[in-house]
């Protein structure tokens, strides 16, 4: 298996960990409190540096790796997911700044299209009952996955 189906495989293993989430939380010892275990944390850990190479699904990676959180919703895991990707995409950026390879117009272009989207998508979100968001997200993450086994 190559690099490109590995990424995807752990994008489409992510989308259906969080597709079944509530399925895995039932059975999940976490008892409802907020748990953030070792493993959770390591998983964390290499998510933020497949994310700073790659990119592509590290959202759906979160978010299935938050779903043992505890977090009492997916709005509240989904804000934590962001706060985490704004940390590992401006430390990815550092070495290209430093580099000097990074083509400004287009990366700014590009960072206001972001900033614009997700103030926006994120009042959406707030807005919409969780089954909908839910759902929303895992049509997202099942189209994101087709697309890159598709684009081999």
């Amino acid at each position: 298996m190559g690099w490109h189906d590995r990424q995807c495989a752990r994008l489409l293993f992510a989308t259906l960990v969080f597709a079944f989430s509530p399925l895995l939380r039932a059975s999940w010892s976490g008892g409802g409190a907020q748990h953030h275990s070792p493993e959770q944390l390591a998983a964390q850990f290499l998510t933020a540096i497949y994310g700073g190479y790659f990119g592509a699904g590290m959202g759906f990676v979160m978010l299935a790796i938050l779903t043992f959180s505890g977090l009492p919703n997916l709005n509240a895991m989904n804000a934590v997911k962001n706060v985490l990707a704004v940390v590992i995409n401006g430390v990815a950026l550092v070495p290209f700044i430093i580099a000097g390879i990074i083509q400004w117009p287009p990366a700014l272009l590009m960072a206001a299209a972001a900033v614009t989207g997700g103030y926006f998508g994120s009042r959406i979100a707030r807005r919409l009952p969780p089954s909908v968001l839910r759902a929303v997200v895992i049509v997202l993450g099942a189209t994101m996955t087709t697309y890159f086994f598709m684009r081999r």
